[in-house]
């Protein structure tokens, strides 16, 4: 046997040790991170949003905002609103796209109806319109109609009617709304801190306002599904996401990690988010009927602005050194 090339044989063990440690970390990324993950086309694409099987985002691939969409049956990608104002933070219901406008020189709310083929003007008061959410029928927006004297505060549309109705008007700030159903929750400061409050739409107009939560610290951001309001709550020190059940009044610490939890979307039974446990914002998410929380995408790369509709959860995500969308089938990961 060559005595030179047995004397390097420990240099060549070691070299494969690292090259399998090597190997090892760069696999040993969580389960999620298998590659049935999906980037939608790339490049600028921001602030995605998702129902059924289509996904929508901000595209600044023309150097101004628009809205575009992308069908994940037929792989078609599609405007949904290329006016050469700003269109920006899309959200959808049903058929019905909305995003905020400023082709008045202001924010309004602008939506397209993908059955009817349609564009629809929800809010175009002078002022402006802005976080608003929409479930079915309903749309509730922050507006600043009354900023001088009440501040901002919760407005809500009907789209089969075409009607609008003030939900909160008090003195101090409304921000964030968001509705389920007969229920519209938003944060507001009349207690000189952010508090999550509701308000019942099919409730006696006397009793139909009811506190969700007014710990001394800061809530913000609520978000509803059906019976359970979840929020972002910085009672521990951090951002953590918080939540209540309107009937059984349970309480519910949902993530309480010593790190910063924000952007929150929730929708039945699994709530999904930034976070940055990691060093870097990754997607987490929780389901409540089991409750357990599971990673969703913790890719090195930066991860943004989840949204997340029955089995479809989609991202803001930087792997490719630019903004795309990527998103991912929650069956995939059971």
């Amino acid at each position: 046997m060559n005595r030179r090339w047995l004397r390097g044989f420990p240099l060549v063990l070691l070299a494969v040790a690292l090259l399998a440690a090597a190997c090892a970390k760069e696999t040993a990324w969580p389960t999620q991170y298998t590659g049935k993950e999906f980037p939608i086309n790339p490049v600028h694409r921001y602030t995605p949003a998702t129902n059924g099987d289509v996904v929508l985002w901000m595209d600044q691939s023309n150097e101004n905002k628009d809205i575009y969409g992308h069908d994940l049956t037929t792989h078609r990608e599609f405007p949904v609103c290329t006016d050469p104002a700003t269109q920006q933070n899309p959200i959808m219901s049903g058929d019905i796209v909305l995003w905020q406008d400023d082709r008045n020189g202001n924010s309004d709310i602008y939506g397209y109806d993908l059955a009817a083929e349609k564009e629809l003007a929800v809010c175009t008061d002078a002022a402006e319109q802005k976080n608003f959410a929409i479930d079915g029928d309903i749309v509730v927006w922050e507006d600043d109609r009354d900023w001088a004297e009440l501040k901002s505060n919760i407005y809500l549309y009907y789209l089969s009617n075409e009607s609008t109705f003030v939900v909160c008007k008090h003195r101090d700030e409304q921000r964030d709304p968001d509705v389920s159903g007969d229920i519209v929750v938003w944060q507001e400061t009349r207690n000189g801190n952010n508090d999550i409050f509701s308000y019942n739409l099919s409730a006696d107009p006397n009793f139909a306002e009811i506190a969700i939560c007014t710990n001394l610290s800061d809530q913000s951001s609520p978000a509803i599904y059906g019976d359970v309001v979840i929020w972002i709550d910085d009672r521990f020190g951090n951002p953590d996401i918080l939540g209540y059940n309107m009937v059984t009044e349970e309480r519910l610490f949902l993530c309480t990690e010593n790190s910063t939890q924000r952007n929150i979307d929730f929708d039945g039974d699994i709530i999904v988010w930034e976070d940055d446990r990691n060093g870097n914002w990754d997607i987490y998410a929780y389901d409540l009927a089991t409750r357990t929380e599971f990673p969703i995408c913790t890719h090195p790369a930066e991860q943004y602005h989840p949204a997340h509709c029955g089995d479809i959860v989609v991202w803001e995500d930087k792997r490719n050194g630019n903004d795309d969308i990527y998103g991912i089938r929650l069956s995939d990961l059971r």
